[in-house]
């Protein structure tokens, strides 16, 4: 037996903004979507994370939607999750990042080498 969409839904939101940080956002998209609005703005490493796994989210999201709706196909909601991880860690993999603490901790989060990091110098 399946589960509900809402259900669908609920799971995928709930792991992914644990993944991003959001732990206390709740699952509805006008929760989630002001919970990351503090971070809108800014070229943090968690700003970047929290963009992507947003991003990543709502596209994924809505096409399993239209494949389910036109293509007849599903995905399992722990395939939707993994392939969202997926596209955000890939994402990361092309940004350059300053040598902080506070990076180094997303980046064994996320599995990224520290070859991304770059030492900052200030001019």
């Amino acid at each position: 037996m399946g589960c509900s969409r809402f259900q669908y839904f609920s799971f995928v939101v709930s792991s992914v903004k644990v993944k991003a940080g959001l732990h206390q956002v709740s699952d509805s998209w006008d929760s989630i979507v002001n919970g990351i609005s503090p971070f809108a703005n800014k070229r943090s490493i968690n700003s970047i994370v929290v963009r992507l796994v947003l991003a990543a989210s709502a596209y994924y999201v809505w096409q399993e939607r239209n494949s389910r709706l036109f293509k007849q196909t599903k995905r399992t909601k722990e395939q939707l999750v993994d392939t969202i991880m997926a596209i955000v860690r890939l994402k990361l993999l092309s940004v350059r990042f300053k040598k902080l603490s506070r990076v180094e901790s997303v980046m064994d989060e996320w599995d990224l080498p520290t070859s991304l990091m770059h030492n900052h110098v200030a001019r």
